[in-house]
């Protein structure tokens, strides 16, 4: 049983390095870049979407829905930081120093939103719903000029 159990703590690890190998041996034509539909950018992207709907009604009802916007709150941290670590698309047409900047600024405009979103944490724990729902605002502003600047999106 003991050398069942080693084995399979091993096992697991090692079959997520082979696959994490074998895509990045992948060759260019077996399919270039993730597109907005899919991969972990997406799934963040989609995550962050759904978080700030649930924020937006959490904030309609009040104190009441404070518990709400506190769990929303946190899942939007949580898809924040998946999606600064992510490729945008868009990254995949520049090359050299100009798709380092593009991934750099790509970076920090996720950093921003993070700490907005701290920010709006922290007022929703001291009760001062209006300002919490000011920076939902600018949080919101800033997920649109980002995929306005990221995503190409108009």
């Amino acid at each position: 049983m003991m050398r069942r159990t080693i084995l399979s703590a091993l096992l697991v690890p090692l079959l997520g390095v082979l696959a994490l190998l074998a895509l990045s041996l992948r060759s260019p034509e077996a399919g270039s870049a993730a597109t907005v539909d899919e991969g972990p950018l997406a799934e963040a992207m989609e995550a962050i979407e759904d978080e700030l709907r649930a924020l937006r009604e959490g904030m309609k009802k009040g104190a009441e829905g404070t518990p709400d916007c506190l769990r929303a709150v946190a899942a939007l941290q949580v898809a924040a930081g998946e999606a600064k670590v992510a490729v945008p698309p868009m990254a995949e047409e520049k090359e050299g120093a100009e798709r380092a900047d593009f991934l750099r600024e790509f970076r920090r405009s996720l950093i921003g939103m993070q700490r907005k979103l701290l920010d709006l944490e922290e007022r929703l724990l001291d009760g001062k719903l209006e300002e919490a729902q000011a920076l939902y605002k600018e949080v919101r502003r800033m997920e649109d000029s980002g995929h306005e600047r990221f995503a190409g999106d108009h």
